[in-house]
């Protein structure tokens, strides 16, 4: 509590404060993780494609080549680790259908309809 109070004092004149808030509209995203991301990862519009960003976090897939032979392992863990951490956190709420609480509803039912819509999907 007192850090998520933390938190949300030091965004009150954060240029990416909008960014976090809409982030949260995400399905097991709240303040902490959506902060740490931004924080992390700056403007993501500096990633010309996805790929680009799963590469710089580490979440892609590593591989050993030799010839014809190509040899897929887990994530390569390379990227920035907090990121991963906390996306990995958030991804838990993923097993369980998707259903809007009071909290979420609350904390998104202000946002632009694009906004939802895009987090309804995800």
């Amino acid at each position: 509590m007192r850090l998520e109070k933390a938190i949300a004092d030091s965004m009150l004149d954060w240029p990416l404060t909008p960014v976090v808030e809409r982030l949260q509209a995400l399905r097991g995203v709240r303040l902490i993780c959506a902060a740490t991301f931004m924080v992390e990862v700056g403007d993501v519009r500096r990633f010309r494609n996805p790929r680009q960003l799963m590469v710089y976090l580490g979440l892609v897939p590593s591989e050993r080549s030799t010839g014809d032979a190509v040899r897929r392992g887990g994530i390569t863990n390379t990227g920035n680790a907090r990121v991963r951490r906390v996306l990995a956190e958030t991804a838990w709420t993923y097993r369980y259908p998707a259903k809007l609480g009071k909290r979420k509803y609350f904390a998104s039912r202000h946002m632009p309809e694009v906004v939802r819509e895009i987090a309804s999907k995800a």
